[in-house]
């Protein structure tokens, strides 16, 4: 079986989205109907959904970057930008800003001194977003300027967000630290707990969020005392990406091929893991919800995959069954290989 839980929550294939020739690196939703993902065949596909069936199409490519197109964020509508920003990040060093109108190139955004590894909306006012780099640092831009660099990491700036009403920027970093900011730029604290590098962050409430890394474990943090009030455990293998979801319920995917999705826990220590769904294949790079409730993956091979619990959504037979077919292959391949080694060579 491709996906397994223990406790229902009933998250099943709705889609597969084809389109990219390399890893799907970033997703991001954009709105009616539209999200982006980011790739690293060096391009940016935006898709949309068919008026009458589950699926999405891609409606448009977009270019730019002269390498890898690590993330992918939108920036809401504003004063300055009508229609809002689409914001990509690249192993160019580069930020490319598109008009989500006419999808065409309108700014590269140069400071950068290594890979943009992760952009994220902010709130720290109108056309505002914030991006993370292997150079150490991450930015916060306005209306495309930089207008502040955050600096104090050892390592390499995996992932930035801020927090609502205070604002609060939050990094974390491949030191294994995670630091809150001022939306001035003045750290506040450095969050230790994790040991490894720290990939992903998602905002869960007003003052919490979540973290996740290499060490294979999602913590919940509140940033107002600097203490870490949860560890989730599942995972066997590096976590790439958390996002909460419309629920309060989040979704997890990393290295081992999998995503899961989460509930709260209680107070017996419960990892709250709702479902674990496994794909086809080994790494899963990134994840988002749509505002719908169902969740997007983007992973090794090139596909998007979206996973919807409404039956109304689910996909027909047939595709399952490719679906299927494509996990008990990849399943297959991976116990032939120690360390990208065949066994039988």
């Amino acid at each position: 079986m491709a996906s397994s839980s223990s406790m229902t929550c009933n998250y099943k294939l709705s889609c597969q989205c084809l389109g990219h020739s390399a890893d799907v690196r970033g997703l991001a939703v954009i709105e009616n109907g539209l999200f982006l993902s980011a790739s690293r065949d060096k391009t940016t596909k935006v898709w949309k959904k068919e008026e009458t069936t589950a699926e999405y199409t891609a409606v448009a490519t977009l270019g730019g970057h002269t390498n890898f197109v690590s993330c992918v964020c939108y920036v809401r509508p504003c004063s300055t930008f009508k229609y809002g920003l689409i914001v990509t990040g690249g192993n160019d060093q580069v930020v490319c800003i598109f008009d989500p109108l006419s999808w065409q190139l309108i700014n590269k955004l140069h400071g950068h001194t290594n890979t943009v590894c992760s952009l994220a909306t902010s709130n720290n006012g109108e056309g505002t977003f914030l991006s993370a780099s292997w150079d150490a640092t991450a930015r916060l831009w306005r209306n495309c300027v930089s207008e502040i660099t955050l600096t104090g990491h050892q390592a390499a700036v995996w992932c930035a967000i801020d927090l609502p009403k205070s604002n609060i920027i939050v990094t974390g970093s491949a030191d294994k630290t995670i630091s809150l900011w001022t939306p001035g730029g003045q750290r506040l604290k450095t969050l230790t707990g994790h040991t490894d590098c720290v990939r992903g962050l998602s905002v869960l409430t007003t003052t919490d969020f979540l973290s996740c890394g290499n060490d294979a474990t999602i913590r919940r943090w509140c940033s107002t005392t600097g203490d870490c009030l949860f560890i989730y455990y599942g995972h066997s293998n590096f976590i790439y990406s958390v996002v909460v979801g419309p629920t309060g319920e989040f979704v997890s995917s990393a290295e081992d091929g999998t995503i899961r999705i989460w509930g709260d826990s209680d107070a017996s220590g419960s990892t709250g893991c709702l479902q674990t769904i496994t794909l086809p294949a080994p790494t899963i790079w990134s994840v988002a919800y749509l505002p719908n409730g169902d969740i997007l993956t983007g992973s090794s091979d090139g596909v998007i995959r979206i996973f919807t619990r409404d039956p109304a959504r689910y996909a027909g037979d047939d595709a399952m069954e490719v679906f299927n077919e494509e996990w008990v292959a990849c399943s297959t391949a991976a116990q032939e290989e120690i360390g990208g080694l065949k066994i039988s060579d």
